[in-house]
């Protein structure tokens, strides 16, 4: 090798500092030609410097141009088509702004159920007092309807509490039902309006947010949510026996009494030893009106007593509603400690 390819080949580079100091290093020629391509060393003002250090906004020049030289540094293989550091950064963050958001949405309905649960908590001192003073008033109620009972009649009055407590016990079975016949609808409903609405609104939105999958028409499509199973028959059937259930328990049954004008009051409808609990709600009701014409003395107690009879019933049924939201409060403690650690969760990005 000659002396003139030796000094292409490899020189030296010298800085000279303003304090008399010169420092320098050794570089082969083909790094020469980068430092030559592009400055590598620049000189920046004073005024320039203190203008980036003193910018107190996101937007300053010194976050701009840190930003330039990491987008710079990603070759543009790497880029995925982003134009900005701005824009690469949405790109990279996108699957964590989606995980953050989800959790956002679980921390805010957490938020709300463990709202309603210190509330339900809260109530329950006040459900105990209520329910005592309903408790107070519905005992009163029973002794003054025994004082509507003439003097002989006190086994047709026991008889007649019997039946009415049964009758009422029917009832509610019977409305239990209806509601069940309801709320079975109202799923039908909700299943018509994932399918027609929400399903493909979900569909829609993963395909807006995923456009660069490539996928067609027909694979989207195989991403579409439906219930599993067939869901139509199950409600449709559950439905039949659930009205089914109401009529048997509100009767007429095949078995029970014909109604007639002319019945003599003092035969039983229902004998003495039959098990009430088996007997159709149209059926208890008629035995409850016979034995009320024949408890009362006169025709204004026995309104009296029916009057007191049927607020009796509906004083026993609001007492059960109570005891269920008793039972409900107090079961919020346990509640809101899963609540909390669903929250905890939910902020650590679990």
């Amino acid at each position: 090798m000659t002396r003139a390819q030796e000094h292409l080949t490899e020189c030296s580079v010298q800085l000279a500092w303003e304090n008399g100091e010169t420092t320098g290093n050794e570089v082969i020629h083909a790094e020469m030609d980068d430092l030559m391509d592009e400055p590598h060393v620049q000189y920046l003002s004073q005024q320039f410097v203190a203008e980036l250090c003193n910018a107190e906004d996101t937007n300053n020049p010194l976050n701009a141009e840190i930003e330039r030289v990491i987008f710079n540094a990603h070759p543009r293989d790497d880029r995925l088509g982003a134009s900005s550091f701005a824009e690469l950064l949405e790109l990279q963050l996108e699957g964590s702004h989606q995980k953050r958001r989800r959790h956002q949405e679980t921390l805010r309905k957490a938020s709300n159920d463990l709202t309603a649960e210190r509330v339900r908590k809260a109530g329950l001192t006040a459900l105990v007092k209520e329910r005592d003073d309903k408790d107070k008033a519905l005992q009163q109620d029973k002794r003054d309807r025994t004082l509507l009972i003439p003097k002989g009649n006190e086994e047709r009055a026991k008889r007649l509490e019997l039946v009415t407590q049964a009758a009422e016990h029917r009832r509610q079975l019977v409305e239990r039902a209806q509601r069940r016949v309801q709320t079975l609808m109202h799923l039908e409903s909700d299943v018509a309006d994932f399918r027609d609405r929400r399903a493909p609104e979900l569909l829609g939105e993963m395909q807006k947010e995923r456009q660069d999958t490539g996928l067609s028409a027909d694979e989207w499509n195989l991403l579409n949510v439906d219930f599993v199973g067939d869901v139509d028959s199950l409600l449709k059937a559950r439905k039949a026996d659930a009205r089914a259930l109401v009529g048997r328990l509100q009767g007429p049954a095949d078995s029970d009494p014909a109604v007639r004008p002319d019945a003599d009051p003092t035969v039983p409808l229902i004998a003495d030893d039959a098990d009430l609990s088996k007997q159709t709600l149209s059926l208890l009701e008629r035995e409850v009106a016979r034995l009320n014409q024949l408890v009362g003395a006169d025709q204004n107690k026995v309104k009296r007593y029916a009057a007191l009879t049927d607020k009796i019933n509906k004083a026993e049924t609001s007492l059960g509603k109570i005891d269920e939201q008793i039972k409900r409060a107090r079961e919020a403690d346990e509640k809101i400690d899963a609540l909390i650690q669903l929250g905890v969760a939910s902020e650590n990005g679990k």
